[in-house]
């Protein structure tokens, strides 16, 4: 007698996936997270940078592009430790992120707290478009 069974791609997926997941032992990329938001007076940037001292962080701006730089230094490990996960990425990371035309990044205000970088950005005093109402009138007729 033969027994039927189901064949279920997504399930050798996820034992794949899980199989992965107990082997992997390389550190994860370094991108840090962020966040991008706007309060309707200033147009802010956070960035999650746990472990990183705010002196040994570089935050640059060039052509409208916001460049986070910065290295999890990596930890000294006594002879002989054996590893069964390690996720906790060392070394350098850079994180660019494209600025709105609406900011005044001559203005700008860089404050970390807590292992958090976050960068304030004014808008611009722009100029509001003026409404103008233009009289429409019947065209007169052409007298050739």
């Amino acid at each position: 007698m033969k027994t039927v069974v189901r064949f279920d791609p997504f399930n050798e997926f996820r034992r794949f996936s899980q199989l992965w997941d107990e082997t992997q032992t390389a550190p994860q990329s370094q991108l840090i997270p962020v966040d991008l938001f706007d309060d309707g007076d200033n147009f802010f940037v956070r960035a999650s940078v746990p472990g990183i001292a705010p002196d040994a962080l570089e935050v640059t701006i060039e052509k409208d592009v916001l460049t986070l730089r910065g290295e999890h230094a990596t930890t000294t490990t006594v002879e002989g430790t054996k590893f069964y996960r390690q996720e906790v990425g060392y070394g350098m990371f850079t994180r660019s992120v494209r600025l709105p035309d609406t900011i005044d990044s001559e203005h700008a205000v860089a404050t970390h707290e807590n292992g958090v970088v976050t960068v304030r950005f004014p808008h611009r005093d722009e100029v509001k478009p003026r409404a103008l109402t233009i009289q429409v009138k019947t065209s007169e007729p052409n007298n050739n």
